[in-house]
């Protein structure tokens, strides 16, 4: 079995396009595997020429999207915006220096895939420099920091924005050294049960953050209550309250700079 879809390099879902900017009552998600190994990404591919790019980087050992496949749908569908994910991990626990080599090959295979594709009726390619954010959860957040920020050194297009998502910085998945551009739009979220990053996490990006211009900085705290726990685990969740608390302001990041 390779990827999430045994046998397959490319399937269509049908999903659910019921909030934020999605205007219709269902749309096609294409979906896309390229490559293999710590070296494999899914492409969640809209229907119509995208608007923007979205790479979304896993938390540590989530080597296929099966828990962020609604999300991400929603974002290819709601935001027309392509989104890449990438594996970059052979198995849990690889060192942050080989899983952003991995993630820089991937988005290589990415960009071949889209440049080569067509979109919508018109059979339309996409813009050869769509606006690029950064996004992750996890660990997935604090490499996505770092994409966003060394991005000449890492050999990737400049992000405009990140969204990193109840990111864990510790000494072995380290922030950078680098300061992000002042131009990049910064929407970071922390949970106030989130036993797995923490609040040492909590301080760590928040202290890195601080030097960030304010017009270009969201830091918010997402509040456990009836309709949710803001544990670990509440941005993957598909229910009313993860959606207005996660999807949300990605949906009004994304708007911001496509």
């Amino acid at each position: 079995m390779r990827g999430w879809i045994a046998g397959a390099a490319l399937a269509f879902l049908l999903v659910a396009a019921g909030t934020a900017r999605a205007t219709h009552a269902s749309a096609i998600v294409r979906l896309v595997d390229v490559g293999s190994g710590a070296n494999e990404a899914w492409i969640f591919a809209p229907e119509e020429p995208p608007v923007c790019e979205l790479v979304f980087l896993h938390d540590e050992g989530d080597l296929s999207p099966a828990r962020y496949s609604a999300w991400l749908s929603h974002v290819a569908v709601g935001d027309h915006c392509v989104v890449v994910f990438p594996r970059y991990e052979k198995a849990a626990g690889a060192s942050p220096a080989a899983d952003l080599r991995a993630i820089r090959t991937t988005f290589a295979e990415a960009q071949s895939f889209l440049e080569s594709s067509s979109f919508g009726a018109q059979r339309e390619h996409a813009a050869t420099r769509l606006p690029l954010v950064a996004g992750g959860f996890g660990t997935g957040a604090t490499l996505a920091l770092t994409i966003a920020a060394e991005s000449a050194r890492l050999h990737l297009p400049r992000a405009v924005a990140l969204d990193a998502v109840f990111p864990v910085a510790t000494r072995s998945i380290a922030l950078p050294a680098t300061r992000l551009r002042a131009s990049v739009r910064v929407l970071a979220e922390f949970g106030d049960r989130d036993r797995v990053a923490g609040s040492a996490s909590a301080h760590r990006v928040r202290r890195y953050l601080a030097t960030h211009p304010a017009s270009h900085r969201q830091i918010m705290v997402v509040h456990s209550n009836g309709g949710l726990a803001a544990v670990h685990g509440a941005p993957l969740g598909q229910s009313a309250g993860a959606q207005l608390s996660f999807w949300q302001p990605l949906d009004i990041l994304l708007t911001d700079v496509s």
